[in-house]
């Protein structure tokens, strides 16, 4: 049998157990034997070893025994494998369990099932920063945060210009719409937005650049600000009655 569950939690009570059964088909008058023995199969599961206390990076232990069937006995049995717990955000594993070596009988199908571990760690959040640049400081770069470092990549879309805005886009600044990602064992990336000096002089101007589409995290900060500074001399008219 194949089935799915939850990884669990380190702090959890007792055990996280995956239950494979093995069933004895057709006539049962003679006494026969089967072995069952995890296998990594097509999966990504790292198993550890047989009887072992699960260390970090694995997330299951290996397993093997012989199921004896008596005469007349049992038609099923289960073989439980232990899953290892974590806090760490990854994504859905496999491995296999397998009958080999039959006595007092034949192997049917199926003669491998699977085991699939769901995560039930939560996924890394992502910010963007605002900043202040100068107008003829040609780039503004913003700092794209991950709450923490996981073993997958990250990506992300963006894009500038938002209602609201006082910079205007291909005037003030170079218009954007992109992806960016966070390889894995990371947690920052930049996003870099070539700006214009357009040789008026204006007050301040801002633009929005804004985070979407997350892959392996969520989005917590998803607008970033930023703050042109004229650097032509800041001259103002005004009339009064």
């Amino acid at each position: 049998a194949s089935g799915a569950g939850k990884e669990g939690n380190p702090a959890d009570a007792g055990e996280t157990i995956a239950t494979f059964r093995v069933f004895r088909n057709g006539a049962n008058s003679v006494a026969g034997n089967v072995d069952v023995s995890t296998v990594p199969g097509s999966g990504t599961a790292v198993g550890g070893a047989p009887n072992t206390v699960c260390q970090p990076g694995q997330d299951y232990t290996a397993d093997g025994r012989t199921f004896v069937f008596t005469a007349g006995g049992d038609t099923s049995q289960d073989f439980t494998v232990r899953i290892c717990r974590d806090l760490v955000f990854e994504l859905t594993e496999t491995f296999d369990a397998q009958l080999t070596n039959p006595t007092g009988g034949f192997l049917g199908a199926p003669a491998v099932a699977t085991a699939t571990i769901i995560d039930d760690d939560a996924a890394p959040t992502l910010s963007i920063n605002s900043i202040q640049v100068n107008e003829n400081a040609g780039t503004a770069t913003l700092t794209v945060t991950q709450s923490i470092a996981t073993a997958l990549n990250t990506s992300f879309a963006f894009n500038t210009g938002a209602v609201g805005d006082t910079a205007t886009g291909n005037v003030d600044y170079t218009s954007s719409s992109s992806t960016g990602s966070i390889p894995a064992g990371s947690t920052t990336a930049s996003i870099v937005i070539p700006i214009i000096d357009d040789k008026i002089d204006e007050p301040n101007e801002t633009c929005a650049v804004t985070l979407s589409a997350p892959v392996n995290a969520t989005i917590n900060d998803r607008t970033g600000i930023v703050t042109i500074v004229g650097n032509e001399p800041n001259t103002q008219f005004a009339i009064n009655n």
